[in-house]
């Protein structure tokens, strides 16, 4: 079962230059609300250390927590030197958002695009990805699965005579 977990950034440890703290951030499974949801998941690490009174460089930037949710959190797998940043050589894994769905109607236009995101986006912002320069999601549908397909197959295997009881009734 998937516990998800906070940890408590010490103090200093979010310097660039503290090279003994690695940060990252990473769903092992379903997160906090069983959705899959990296977005949310930035916004609470952004607001869970966010304590009144705290000195601003003792909290994580939305810079810092979109690094340890990407480049940070490339670095936790084998994957890490091949994935995690936009760069040559890298796989071009990559998600696009659409933009007006963060921001209008309430966003003021000189907000930073990485503070819209991580303040703002959700699951629903998410207009493509790319994994290895191949779409496998766009329009809100994924592009390997046909869902409808699989949905009915689902059905059908538990409708036959030969599956297990799922539901008491």
């Amino acid at each position: 079962m998937h516990r998800p977990m906070l940890v408590t950034l010490a103090p200093g440890s979010l310097s660039e230059n503290n090279e003994q703290c690695s940060k990252a951030i990473g769903l092992d499974e379903a997160g906090i609300n069983d959705d899959r949801d990296m977005l949310q998941e930035m916004r609470m690490v952004l607001r869970a250390h966010r304590v009144p009174g705290m000195d601003e460089e003792d909290v994580p930037s939305v810079a810092q927590v979109l690094r340890m949710a990407t480049a940070g959190g490339a670095m936790t797998t084998p994957f890490g030197s091949h994935i995690g940043s936009l760069a040559v050589g890298k796989a071009a894994d990559l998600v696009l958002i659409d933009w007006d769905k963060i921001s209008f109607p309430y966003l003021d236009q000189e907000t930073p695009i990485v503070e819209g995101v991580i303040q703002r986006a959700r699951s629903d912002c998410v207009d493509l990805v790319v994994v290895a320069g191949e779409v496998i999601y766009e329009g809100g549908r994924f592009t390997r699965v046909d869902r409808d397909a699989a949905l009915r197959e689902l059905h059908r295997s538990l409708q036959s005579r030969n599956a297990p009881a799922v539901l008491p009734h």
